[in-house]
């Protein structure tokens, strides 16, 4: 499923390496920055039964270059949903710095939503927060369960942390692992404890491990009838891999 716009009618303005030092130099200005966020904001809403404005971060980000989220709700016009980290007494007091700020650029504040609320305590935290929230006269709206797997890195977040290239496999660059081991035994003591779900760190140099991961992959994948492992390499070291298992 993909929206039919593009990324610059979505995101019409970014902060990429530099933009702060050319606006506060006067290189970028701020009208054409407004301009911008209007006229993308009435395309898409044009175009679409509802939009969604995501602000990045706190109600304040953005204000170097006199652009905050409260700014940029205020003139579109937007009432806000606040998304708080999962808790009680953090979470609302996170809740009150941003209220602060949201009213002072007379934005509306029309309910909260409380993210990766363990889910053995939802119940309470849903009553608890509830209660404390009614002297604010703002509604829960809902929690958001934890899960491990929205909370694990991805291959493509390991790539830019790391800033290293894929060899292969960009088609899954969005893969999350349920396991991660680092490999330096033998290839006989680990082809016995490979699983599912596993991202294994091994040397560039390891080529017996890194042939036995791929062997693997292709026996699980012909033994359950194309069934895929949804395993991973990282492979560590200043030499690169081999022509040949860069090939593999």
């Amino acid at each position: 499923f993909s929206l039919p716009l593009t990324e610059e009618l979505m995101s019409p303005v970014t902060f990429p390496r530099g933009f702060t030092r050319s606006y506060l130099d006067g290189e970028v200005v701020h009208d054409d920055l407004i301009k911008k966020i209007k006229a993308s904001f009435e395309e898409i809403s044009s175009k679409s039964d509802f939009t969604i404005v995501e602000g990045t971060g706190h109600s304040a980000v953005g204000s170097i270059a006199d652009l905050s989220n409260a700014y940029v709700a205020a003139t579109l016009g937007l009432d806000v949903i606040l998304v708080v980290p999962g808790g009680i007494g953090n979470a609302f007091d996170l809740l009150s710095l941003n209220k602060v700020f949201f009213e002072s650029h007379g934005v509306n504040i029309r309910g909260v939503i409380l993210n990766k609320v363990r889910r053995d305590k939802i119940e309470m935290v849903q009553e608890y927060f509830s209660k404390a929230l009614k002297k604010l006269d703002i509604p829960l709206i809902g929690c958001v369960p934890y899960s491990d797997f929205l909370s694990a890195f991805s291959l493509q977040d390991l790539s830019k942390l790391l800033d290293a290239p894929f060899i292969s496999g960009t088609s899954y660059s969005l893969r999350h692992f349920k396991h991660q081991r680092i490999v330096t035994i033998s290839r006989t003591s680990y082809l016995k404890t490979i699983c599912p779900s596993q991202l294994v760190i091994t040397s560039s140099t390891r080529e017996d491990i890194i042939e036995a991961t791929i062997q693997l992959h292709k026996k699980y994948s012909k033994e359950t009838n194309g069934k895929d492992l949804e395993g991973g390499l990282l492979l560590t070291g200043k030499k690169p891999p081999s022509k040949r298992i860069c090939q593999l």
